[in-house]
């Protein structure tokens, strides 16, 4: 059983690290085409930037001032669809040694983090910087701008990255989704063979115990246990129908009795009432409506107080029965029938109990 037992929970580690296999797939191709997405629109906005920064830069050189109209502002963040667009002093770079820039020195546009020595070398040599904002949500475009051989400014670019910060969110998310699947598989695919194929063995010493073990040539003891619960089945279905046969035969018989019984309180001469213990006439033979002059479906399952409003003597009789428990042997009544008219009768009362000694009923 050894082997073929191994067999299988190597089949069930294979299937599972097969899963794996293909669950970190697609997690890193999920995050990689969020990262060539993000690229692809960093590279837009990118452009964006630096066309309006291109040419705000030569609004400034040839109308020589340092500040850009409302209007023209306006202009240009419509053209290039950009949300800002702003001027500043140029911060003057300081030894390394000396921390980078400091003091008046520090200067950086809005949102955008401190400019250092190397960054200002960069924009001193024409480049373009970009940068993401703190908080995020926006991005940032710089370049030098000479407006004049004696006055330079730094011309600061702004557009709306919300949606790269969404990228970036959801990239990182995938890419710790699957850290988390590596990390919870691993152990589960170790475990969870043994945790799946703990019922079968099970199962097995279950049908050997109880001599219903199968045995089948070819030593597959998986087939064997299947083999022997099939043939467990097939017996419970027989035994089932068996069972429905008796049950069908006892409630034939059953309700042969009953009839038999209900034939014989139909057919006595003497008038009997059966009242349940809410009160309700369940019970009313052919003679005691020959005596009450009250036909059967005008009582059965109903109060006995509505179905003999005028029968006091009835109506105390079975009050003794179901409040107090009393049992009459014999008393002799007056009785106002229906149609008007006063007759005497000997009545009894007793008692129905069921098969635990309960009171059911008088």
């Amino acid at each position: 059983m050894g082997k073929i037992v191994n067999r299988y929970e190597t089949e069930i580690r294979l299937g599972l690290v097969a899963i794996v296999i293909l669950l970190l797939l697609l997690n890193f191709s999920s995050a990689y085409v969020l990262y060539r997405l993000k690229s692809q629109l960093t590279d837009q906005i990118d452009n964006r930037l630096t066309s309006a920064l291109h040419f705000a830069s030569l609004y400034l050189t040839k109308s020589q001032v340092d500040t850009i109209p409302d209007d023209q502002i306006g202009f240009i963040k419509k053209r290039f669809g950009i949300s800002g667009i702003e001027v500043l002093p140029i911060p003057q770079p300081v030894n390394e040694t000396e921390g980078g820039l400091h003091g008046e020195n520090r200067i950086s546009p809005s949102g955008f983090p401190p400019l250092d020595n190397k960054d200002i070398g960069r924009l001193m040599k024409g480049e373009y910087l970009f940068r993401f904002s703190s908080p995020r949500g926006r991005r940032l475009g710089l370049s030098l701008v000479r407006i004049s051989p004696a006055q330079k400014r730094l011309l600061v670019t702004e557009s709306d990255s919300r949606v790269l910060d969404a990228i970036t969110g959801a990239s990182r998310k995938t890419l710790y989704f699957a850290v988390a699947v590596l990390v919870l598989l691993i152990p589960l695919t170790i475990a969870l063979p043994r945790f799946i194929l703990k019922p079968f063995k099970e199962m097995r010493e279950t049908a050997r115990s109880a001599g219903q073990l199968a045995d089948l040539d070819g030593g597959d003891e998986v087939a064997e246990v299947i083999q022997s619960y099939e043939n467990v089945i097939n017996q419970l279905r027989r035994n089932e129908a068996e069972l429905r046969r008796l049950y069908r035969d006892s409630s034939s018989k059953a309700d042969r009795l009953e009839k038999f019984n209900l034939y014989i309180l139909k057919s006595i001469n003497s008038g009997v009432v059966t009242v349940d213990l809410t009160g309700k006439i369940v019970g009313y033979n052919r003679a005691a409506g020959d005596i009450l002059g009250y036909a059967e479906s005008d009582v059965v399952g109903k109060h006995y107080l509505v179905a003999f409003p005028n029968e006091l003597e009835l109506g105390l009789l079975i009050d003794a029965g179901l409040e107090r428990g009393e049992m009459i042997s014999h008393r002799e009544i007056e009785l106002d029938r229906r149609d008007g008219t006063k007759l005497w009768l000997g009545a009894e009362s007793s008692l129905i109990f069921d098969d635990n000694d309960r009171t059911i009923g008088i």
